[in-house]
C-alpha cells in the first residue's frame, strides 16, 4: 500500500503555471506520489493552491477535482492581467519529538509543503482589443488647423480594460463636423450664400437702390 503524498515528488503540468488569457479558463494538473515512488491519491483537501498577483491584493482559488490513478485536475480564470506567482502546496508528513528526555515518542503531522517546482511564475495577458474599452488622448489642441499634422495617442484595451501592448490593431479616425452639413448642390449653394452675407438670408439682404437716369 503507498504512503502518503510527498511534497517534494508530486510534480505539475499544463500551460495553466506558465500563462494564460484573462477572461479565460486556465488548466493545469497535479501527479502524486509517495515518498517511495509510489503512486498515491491523497483526498483533495490536502491541496492549498492559491494564485497570487504581483502588483494587486488579487488572490486567485483554482478548483480542483481528483481524475483518478493519483492526478488532480485545476482549473481558474482571472479578469486581471498581469504577473502572477502560483503556489500549490500538499499535505505531506512530518514528524516531531515530543516528551521528556527519559521518554521521547516521534508524532507524525501533516504539514501543507509545495511540490515540485513550486511557486511557479504565470503570466495572465490581456484579451483581444475591445474597442468600446479603448481610450483617445490629444496630444495636439483640439481646436485643428486645416493642413496642420495633429497628434494623439490610441490606448488599445480588452474588454476587462486591462491595457494591450501588442502592436498589430488598426485603428479608423473619423472627424464629424459638430454642424451639419449640406449633401445636395442647392443646400450648398445657400450655405455658401449664407456664409457670404454674415448668416443672413438672401431674401434678408436689401436690395441696392435704384439709379434713375
Amino acid at each position: 500500500k503507498p504512503s502518503s503524498a510527498d511534497a517534494g515528488s508530486c510534480v505539475a503540468s499544463g500551460s495553466g503555471l506558465r500563462e494564460a488569457v484573462a477572461g479565460t479558463k486556465a488548466r493545469f494538473a497535479v501527479q502524486t506520489w509517495d515518498s517511495h515512488g509510489n503512486i498515491t491519491s491523497p483526498p483533495l483537501s490536502s491541496f492549498r493552491v492559491r494564485l497570487v498577483c504581483n502588483d494587486s491584493p488579487v488572490v486567485i482559488v483554482p478548483k480542483g477535482v481528483e481524475v483518478g490513478n493519483g492526478r488532480f485536475a485545476f482549473s481558474y480564470s482571472t479578469e486581471l492581467a498581469g504577473e502572477y506567482t502560483a503556489h500549490v502546496l500538499v499535505a505531506t508528513k512530518a514528524t516531531s519529538r515530543t516528551g521528556s528526555f527519559t521518554s521521547e515518542a516521534n508524532v507524525a503531522r501533516f504539514e501543507p509543503m509545495p511540490i515540485a517546482g513550486s511557486p511557479f511564475s504565470v503570466t495572465i495577458r490581456p484579451g483581444p482589443t475591445y474597442p468600446p474599452a479603448c481610450g483617445v488622448r490629444w496630444v495636439t489642441p483640439t481646436t485643428l488647423t486645416v493642413n496642420d499634422p495633429i497628434q494623439l495617442v490610441i490606448q488599445s484595451r480588452d474588454r476587462f480594460f486591462n491595457p494591450r501592448d501588442e502592436s498589430g490593431d488598426r485603428f479608423t479616425l473619423t472627424l464629424r463636423s459638430a454642424l451639419p452639413l449640406p449633401t445636395k448642390p442647392a443646400e450648398r449653394d445657400a450655405a455658401h450664400d449664407l456664409a457670404a452675407t454674415g448668416g443672413r438670408r438672401q431674401s434678408d439682404v436689401p436690395a441696392p437702390p435704384l439709379i434713375h437716369g
